[in-house]
């Protein structure tokens, strides 16, 4: 399997080299050709940096073998999601593109077994849902597609990478929470709605209960409460 934080270094490259050509053509647009050419030599333009384009080419590599391994064991989805992969690195490659082909071609004559025909329509929605973004609808597919095919490698590949990002939404959302409720809580505070602010040290402290500093302000609350300490 390939690792997901190499396929979302791909895309963070694919995003440099796009800004990085977007940008030198916006300077070659410019009257003062000099001036263009000495802020495009300060600017990280990927597609002139060996380095950067040896690690694309690793990439590229790294994504055949893993759709060519996958190919000899007839996992064709899953072969088709790395050759995709490696055209996103290097459109120019035919190789990648005349395999997808031939995907194409052996998925449609597989067509003809129903349970397969089944499976390879719960594969293709679950797809186009993930590429929307529809993570609980292409969840959903997924699991489907297993149902019909219990054995198959690439739904279960891809329920574990929305999990991922899941996880990964979940926990930004969790962060935007958390601070959310520390904002309104020391607001409260500040303004001695000391039941209001308690409320919200509380909401956040269920979010993140590692963190120590709603459970002194809710300790500031009670001392406040009984007299003990001056908060001001």
């Amino acid at each position: 399997e390939y690792p997901t934080k190499q396929i979302e270094r791909i895309d963070e490259l694919l995003s440099q080299i796009e800004t990085a050509r977007l940008e030198a053509e916006r300077l070659a647009a410019q009257i003062n050709l000099e001036d263009a050419a000495e802020a495009e030599t300060e600017l990280p333009v990927v597609n002139s940096n060996a380095l950067i384009e040896a690690e694309m080419m690793d990439m590229y590599n790294g994504l055949i073998g893993q759709a060519d391994d996958a190919f000899g064991e007839d996992e064709y989805n899953i072969a088709r999601f790395y050759y995709y992969k490696a055209v996103d690195v290097r459109s120019d490659e035919e190789y990648p593109k005349e395999k997808i082909r031939e995907i194409r071609g052996l998925l449609n004559a597989r067509l003809s077994d129903r349970r397969e025909r089944e499976y390879q329509d719960y594969i293709d929605k679950a797809d186009e849902a993930l590429s929307d973004g529809e993570l609980a609808v292409a969840r959903g597919y997924y699991n489907r597609a297993l149902t019909a095919k219990p054995m198959k490698k690439y739904p279960k590949m891809q329920i574990e990478l929305i999990r991922d990002k899941l996880t990964e939404i979940l926990g930004n959302r969790s962060n935007t929470e958390y601070n959310s409720f520390i904002s309104q809580g020391d607001k409260a505070f500040e303004s001695s709605n000391f039941s209001v602010a308690r409320y919200y040290y509380l909401k956040a402290q269920e979010i993140n209960p590692s963190e120590t500093y709603p459970k002194e302000q809710i300790q500031k609350i009670i001392n406040a409460i009984n007299g003990e300490e001056d908060i001001q």
